[in-house]
C-alpha cells in the first residue's frame, strides 16, 4: 500500500474516532432536547392563546390564577383547564422563572379534570384588574435547525474542517488576484479575521478592553506561529519530499504545536486570574477553577485537527490544480514537438527536384566520356543523399560535421562546374563543435552557386565564413553573382532555411540579404 493512501485512512480514521467521540459527549444534551425544547417565558398573546399557552394572573390582593389553553381559537372559542389551586403571594413578589417554570406549571395535577370553554372576549376579560400577569409557550425549535444542530455536534470536527477549507481559500484568492501581501500582512490580516470571528461569535462572557487586547494578542501569536513552523519545516526540506509526505508532516506539526500553544495560553490564563483575579477565559468561572490544575478538554484537538484538515485541504487543491496546468503544459509541449517534428522531417525530406536533375543530367553526360568522374560523382551523390534522408532520425549536428557534408555536396558541383567553381571556408577552430540544425547551410549553398555565376570571367566564386561574435554563432555565406533585388522571391531552399531558424531559434535568430559591401545571406543565432 502506498504511503499516500495510508495517510489518508489515518486521517479519515481520526476523524471518525471524534464524530464518535462527540456522539458521546453530546447524547445527553439531544436526549434532553428531545423531551423538551427551551421555553420562551414571554407576556402571553391574550388576543391570540395557542394550544399548551399558560397564562398566569395575579390580582391585587396576591392570589395567582392560572390556566392551560387546550385548543385554539376556534369560532371565537377557547377551550382550557383552570388551575384548580390558589397560590397567594405578596403583592411585591415577581414571578421569577427560577420559582414558576414551565415545567412545574406545566403538571397536570394542578388543573381540574373539568374542561371549560370560554368565548375569546370572556377569556380576555380574565386579566382585568390584574395586577401582573406572565405566560410560558413552548415554542419549539423548527426541525431544520434541529437537524443542523444535530449533525454540526455529532460531524463538528469535518464540518469545521471544510470552513477552515473555505477561509484559507479565500485568503489565499485576495492575496493572489487582489492584494499581493507581503505574508506579515497577510498574518496580521489572518489573525484579526480570527479575532472578529471569535469576539463577535462565540458567546465571550463580560467583554472588555483588557479581554479584547489579550484575544487580539492571542490570536496573531498563534497566526504567525504555525506560519512560520511551516515555512521552517519548508527549509528544512520537507519541501523536496512528496506531496503527502510533506502535508502529513505539517498536519502533524500544526495539531501538535497548535494544541501545546493553546494548553499554554490556558494555563496562562489560569495562572492571571489566580495571582490577579482578572478573568481572561471569555466564560465566568464558578467551581471550573478550584486548584492548579485546569481541565484541558479534546475542544483544542478538534480545533486544531479542524485547521490542519482546512489546510490540508486548500494545500491540496492547489496542488491539484498545479498537476493539472502541468499536464495541459506537457500535452501542448508533446503536440508541439509533434508538429515540429513533423514540419522538420517534411524539410528534412524534401529534395530538391533541380539538384536531382541537374547531377543525373550531369552523371548521364559523363558517362559517355569519362567513366571515372561518372563513378566519383554517382558515389558522392548517394552518400549525399544517404546523410539527407537521416537515417537516425538526427535532428541536430555540430559546425565541424554540418562542412563535412557540404564538402560531399560541393565535390558533386565540382564535377559539374569543374573550374568555374571556386568556394572557400573560413570557420574558427572555437565554433567546430557548437550545435546546429542538420543541413541549415546547404540550401544557401546551393542557392549561391546558382545564382551566383560572374560572366566577366565565368567564375563562381562562394565564400562560406562561420565565427562566433558576443554570445552569437555567425554565418555568411558570400557569392560573386549580382545583387539581391528588392522584390526577390526566394524559392524552396531559402524558405526551408527561413523555417528551420524559427523552429529551432523562436525569437533568437536574425537572418539578412545584404548587398554592400559584399552580397551575402548574414545569419545570426544567440547561442
Amino acid at each position: 500500500m502506498k504511503r499516500w493512501m495510508i495517510y489518508l485512512l489515518v486521517l479519515v480514521g481520526i476523524h471518525v474516532y471524534f464524530v464518535s467521540v462527540l456522539n458521546k459527549v453530546y447524547e445527553p444534551y439531544r436526549e434532553r432536547m428531545k423531551k423538551v425544547a427551551n421555553p420562551i417565558y414571554s407576556v402571553p398573546n391574550w388576543s391570540d392563546p395557542l394550544q399548551d399557552d399558560i397564562f398566569m394572573v395575579k390580582d391585587k390582593s396576591g392570589v395567582i390564577r392560572y390556566y392551560k389553553i387546550l385548543e385554539s381559537v376556534v369560532e371565537n372559542n377557547i377551550t382550557l383547564l383552570e388551575g384548580k389551586y390558589r397560590f397567594v403571594t405578596e403583592l411585591e413578589e415577581s414571578m421569577k422563572p427560577k420559582k414558576w417554570t414551565f415545567e412545574f406549571m406545566n403538571d397536570p395535577k394542578l388543573y381540574s379534570d373539568s374542561i371549560q370553554q370560554f368565548s375569546l372576549k370572556e377569556f380576555k376579560d380574565l386579566k382585568e384588574d390584574a395586577y401582573f400577569t406572565r405566560g410560558f409557550r413552548l415554542q419549539k425549535k423548527k426541525g431544520s435547525i434541529l437537524t443542523f444542530l444535530k449533525l454540526y455536534n455529532h460531524y463538528q470536527s469535518t464540518i469545521k474542517s471544510f470552513i477552515w477549507f473555505f477561509i484559507i481559500w479565500f485568503f489565499t484568492f485576495l492575496n493572489t488576484y487582489f492584494f499581493s501581501f507581503s505574508r506579515e500582512k497577510l498574518l496580521i490580516m489572518f489573525g484579526s479575521f480570527l479575532f472578529c470571528l471569535l469576539w463577535y461569535g462565540a458567546p465571550i462572557y463580560e467583554k472588555d478592553f483588557r479581554m479584547g487586547i489579550y484575544i487580539y494578542g492571542k490570536m496573531l501569536f498563534m497566526a504567525f506561529s504555525i506560519f512560520y513552523l511551516i515555512d521552517f519545516l519548508n527549509k528544512k526540506g520537507v519541501r523536496r519530499c512528496t506531496f503527502s509526505d510533506r502535508e502529513a508532516a505539517k498536519f502533524t506539526a500544526i495539531v501538535v504545536v497548535g494544541f501545546l500553544l493553546s494548553c499554554a495560553f490556558s494555563y496562562f490564563q489560569f495562572f492571571v486570574y489566580k495571582l490577579f483575579g482578572i478573568n481572561l477565559f471569555g466564560f465566568k468561572i464558578d467551581k471550573l477553577l478550584t486548584d492548579w490544575r485546569l481541565d484541558i478538554s479534546s475542544f483544542y484537538i478538534i480545533s486544531w485537527l479542524s485547521f490542519a484538515t482546512g489546510n490540508f485541504l486548500n494545500n491540496f487543491r492547489i496542488h491539484f490544480f498545479q498537476l493539472r496546468r502541468k499536464a495541459n503544459a506537457f500535452k501542448y509541449a508533446r503536440a508541439q514537438e509533434l508538429e515540429f517534428k513533423s514540419e522538420l522531417d517534411t524539410l528534412q525530406a524534401k529534395i530538391n527536384p533541380h539538384f536531382l536533375y541537374n547531377s543525373l543530367n550531369s552523371i548521364a553526360s559523363l558517362a559517355q566520356f569519362d567513366p571515372q568522374k561518372t563513378e566519383k560523382m554517382a558515389l558522392a551523390l548517394s552518400k549525399f543523399y544517404k546523410e539527407k534522408t537521416n537515417r537516425k532520425e538526427r535532428i541536430w549536428s555540430t559546425v565541424s560535421e554540418e562542412l563535412a557534408m557540404l564538402q560531399t555536396y560541393l565535390s558533386i558541383e565540382k564535377i559539374r562546374f569543374g573550374d568555374r567553381l571556386e568556394v572557400m571556408v573560413d570557420d574558427e577552430e572555437t565554433v567546430e563543435d557548437e550545435k546546429m540544425p542538420r543541413f541549415l547551410l546547404q540550401p544557401l549553398i546551393e542557392n549561391a552557386i546558382k545564382y551566383g555565376y560572374r560572366s566577366e570571367d565565368n567564375k563562381i566564386i562562394v565564400k562560406i565564413k562561420i565565427e562566433r561574435q558576443k554570445g552569437n554563432l555567425i554565418f555568411r555565406i558570400y557569392d560573386s553573382g549580382l545583387s539581391f533585388s528588392d522584390k526577390m522571391d526566394t524559392g524552396y531552399g531559402i524558405r526551408s532555411v527561413q523555417k528551420k531558424l524559427k523552429l529551432f531559434y523562436p525569437n533568437r535568430h536574425k537572418m539578412i540579404f545584404i548587398n554592400h559591401p559584399e552580397k551575402q545571406v548574414f545569419i545570426q543565432i544567440k547561442l
